[in-house]
């Protein structure tokens, strides 16, 4: 038999549970520790009578969101971004891949994934820049692969020279 993982909250549920049924405790008691009904505290035992340990693990443990993008779908938008369109800003691209792809994402959800993957907007700001700046750093000097190492460097070098607002040249005469 598999062994049961529960987490802090179902945990503390269990041994209340299982301390009232093996002692004949008072429901009431119990109900007011977990912060809930008679009638939840019923069920409960029944629960705990008929699965154990396993009937405490939540139902939704282990699955994902309804609304998850599904891997291969974000992977392309990724790609597809990285190889055409790393010109463009983030909310011209989710305009993009609603018309080509026929899927709304928000912006937000876009920057997400560029930034799990270490890719910025051009329009990013230099506060953004410098956090990505910083990780980048952490993370060469936790790496001991040479390789690795200058991959980085070569990120680096390119946030410095991006600008994505430039200033303008100074006047030749002063007014």
């Amino acid at each position: 038999m598999r062994k049961v993982e529960l987490r802090m909250n179902e945990q503390n549920k269990y041994e209340i549970i299982k301390k009232l049924v093996d002692t004949n405790g008072n429901k009431k008691r119990a109900a007011t520790k977990l912060g809930c009904t008679v009638r939840t505290i019923n069920r409960l035992i029944i629960k705990y009578k008929e699965q154990g340990k396993k009937g405490f693990v939540h139902g939704n443990r282990g699955r994902l969101p309804a609304s998850t993008v599904p891997l291969d779908i974000k992977n392309k938008i990724i790609s597809l971004y990285i190889n055409d369109f790393s010109d463009a800003n983030f909310t011209h691209f989710c305009e993009i891949v609603e018309s080509d792809i026929g899927m709304k994402i928000s912006d937000t959800t876009l920057n997400n994934w560029m930034r799990a993957e270490d890719v910025l907007s051009p329009k990013a700001r230099r506060k953004t820049k410098k956090a990505l700046k910083k990780k980048l750093k952490e993370r060469m000097n936790d790496t001991a692969s040479e390789k690795v190492r200058n991959e980085i460097k070569e990120s680096i070098i390119i946030l410095d020279e991006q600008d994505a607002h430039p200033r303008r040249p100074r006047s030749k005469y002063a007014m």
